[in-house]
C-alpha cells in the first residue's frame, strides 16, 4: 500500500468515505494526505509522538481493509 500522501484526492475520498474513521482518525488522515510531517501533525493535532503512532496504526488497518476491496 502507497503512503497516504501519494493518493490522487479520488482515491483518498473512498478511504474518508468507506474506513468509518473517528474524529481524530479523519483529522490525522487528512493532515497526512497533505504529506505534513510528524512533527507537523503532533504540533497540528497537539498530541504526542506515541498517540501519532498509535494513529497511524489504526488509520493503516483500516486503509489496509478498504483496499483489499476496492483494490485501490
Amino acid at each position: 500500500m502507497k503512503s497516504i500522501g501519494r493518493y490522487i484526492e479520488c482515491q483518498l475520498n473512498i478511504f474518508r468515505n468507506e474506513c468509518n474513521f473517528s474524529d481524530e482518525e479523519l483529522e490525522f488522515f487528512n493532515l497526512k494526505a497533505k504529506d505534513l510531517t510528524i512533527v507537523e501533525i503532533c504540533q497540528e493535532m497537539n498530541i504526542s509522538r506515541t498517540k501519532y503512532y498509535s494513529l497511524r496504526d489504526k488509520v493503516l488497518d483500516k486503509m489496509f481493509e478498504v483496499d483489499k476491496v476496492y483494490k485501490i
